[in-house]
C-alpha cells in the first residue's frame, strides 16, 4: 500500500504522502462543546505524539508541526463517535447558502440536553488549521438565537494576531484586516457567521476569507453517504474514462489488491437487462429494493480461473454485488479516499470497521 501511495504522490503532486513539500489544506485540531452527547469539550487533535511506530507512514511535517495523516477514534457504543462527525456537519451548515439556519435552530437545537445548565448554553466550535502555509484558529458559538460569538486568528509571522472577533452584532477588526471599510457596507447576519458574510463580498483584499470558506465547505468531507452513491460515481467515471483524474482503473485495482483482495482486474460494463429472461441478473443488480433499469452500469471483479493442478487458465468476471460486503465497501470508499488524497482536505468515515478486518 505504501508503495502505491508514493506512486500516487508523484503522479498527482497533491497527495499527503508527498514528503518534499508542505500541503495546502491541513487540520491541526478540532474542538466542540455542548453538542449532543458532548457536555464537556471534546478535542480531536492530529498533532503526532512521541510514538514513532507509524512515523514513516502516518506522520508528515507542516511548518514546525508533526501531524497525522489519519486518526481513528475508538470507544463503546453510544460513546459519541458518530456525534463527532455529526458536529462537523452541523458546523458546515452555517456556511451552506442553501441551509435555512434560522429554521434549523428553531426546529431542533442539538446541544446537550441532560444538564439544566447546558440546555441554555451555546454550542461552541474551534478549528485550528493550515491554509496555504498560514496557521489559522477559528471559533464559533451558536445558540437557538443565532450566532453568539465568533473569532478568527492567524499567524502572519511568529505571533498569533486577531483578524476579527464578534460578540452578537458587534464586530471588532484586527490590525491585519485588509479593508476596514467593509463595516460601512455590511452588517453581521444574526444567523450566519461573519466569515460567511465577508465571503459574499466581491472585494479583492478578502481572498483569504474566500479560501477559508472554500476549505470549510469543500475540503471537509464525510463518507456517510450510501455505498451505492459512491459506487455509481466510480462506475460512471471508469466507464466513460478509465484514466480520469479522480481515480483510474489501475489505481482502483492496486488499491484493492493492497488489501489482499484476490483480483486480477476490474471492469465496468453497461448490461442490458430483459426482466423476463434475465431475472437472475436483475436480482444481482437490484439493491435496497430500487427499481432495475433496462440498462445498468455494473462492476465486475476479475478472478483467476485455475484447473485442478492450480494452473491459471484465464479470468472469471464476478458481478460486484456477489462479492463480500468488505470488498463492496472498499470499492465504494475508492471515490472519497482518492478525491481527498489528490485534492487535500479532511475525510470523515463513520464505522470504517463495518464489514472490514480491524487491522
Amino acid at each position: 500500500m505504501r508503495k502505491n501511495r508514493k506512486n500516487l504522490a508523484i503522479d498527482s503532486g497533491k497527495c499527503y504522502d508527498t514528503a518534499e513539500r508542505e500541503v495546502s489544506w491541513v487540520l491541526i485540531e478540532y474542538r466542540v462543546k455542548n453538542f449532543r452527547s458532548f457536555k464537556d469539550e471534546a478535542v480531536l487533535s492530529l498533532v503526532a505524539d512521541n510514538n514513532r511506530e507509524l512515523s514513516e507512514t502516518n506522520v508528515f511535517k507542516q511548518g514546525k508541526f508533526e501531524l497525522l495523516k489519519c486518526a481513528a477514534i475508538y470507544g463503546p457504543n453510544a460513546s459519541g463517535k458518530s456525534n463527532l462527525i455529526r458536529s462537523f456537519s452541523f458546523f458546515k451548515d452555517f456556511f451552506n447558502p442553501s441551509s435555512n439556519i434560522e429554521e434549523k435552530l428553531n426546529k431542533f437545537f442539538p446541544n446537550f440536553w441532560f444538564n439544566i445548565k447546558s440546555r441554555d448554553m451555546p454550542i461552541s466550535y474551534e478549528l485550528s488549521f493550515f491554509l496555504g502555509g498560514i496557521r489559522y484558529r477559528y471559533g464559533l458559538e451558536v445558540s437557538r438565537n443565532g450566532i453568539e460569538s465568533e473569532y478568527l486568528y492567524f499567524v502572519p509571522r511568529r505571533q498569533e494576531a486577531r483578524y476579527f472577533s464578534r460578540k452578537r452584532d458587534k464586530i471588532y477588526l484586527g490590525t491585519h484586516f485588509e479593508n476596514k471599510k467593509v463595516l460601512d457596507i455590511i452588517q453581521p447576519d444574526p444567523y450566519r457567521p461573519f466569515l460567511y458574510t465577508l465571503g459574499q463580498l466581491n472585494v479583492k483584499q478578502l481572498e483569504r476569507v474566500k479560501d477559508i470558506i472554500k476549505y470549510l465547505m469543500f475540503y471537509i468531507r464525510s463518507a456517510k453517504l450510501p455505498d451505492l452513491f459512491f459506487r455509481r460515481l466510480i462506475e460512471k467515471l471508469l466507464s466513460s474514462n478509465p484514466n480520469n483524474n479522480i481515480i483510474s482503473k489501475d489505481e482502483a485495482v492496486n488499491f484493492l489488491r493492497s488489501f489482499d483482495i484476490a483480483i486480477s482486474d476490474i471492469s465496468v460494463e453497461r448490461v442490458e437487462i430483459n426482466m423476463d429472461s434475465d431475472k437472475q441478473l436483475a436480482e444481482i443488480i437490484q439493491v435496497d429494493d430500487e427499481s432495475v433499469e433496462k440498462s445498468e452500469l455494473l462492476t465486475f471483479m476479475h478472478h483467476t480461473l485455475y484447473d485442478e493442478h492450480k494452473n491459471a487458465l484465464g479470468e472469471v468476471p464476478i458481478p460486484l454485488p456477489l462479492e463480500s460486503q468488505g470488498t463492496i465497501k472498499l470499492y465504494s470508499l475508492l471515490y472519497p479516499i482518492f478525491h481527498i488524497m489528490k485534492n487535500g482536505g479532511l475525510l470523515l468515515i463513520d464505522e470504517i470497521e463495518s464489514s472490514l478486518h480491524p487491522i
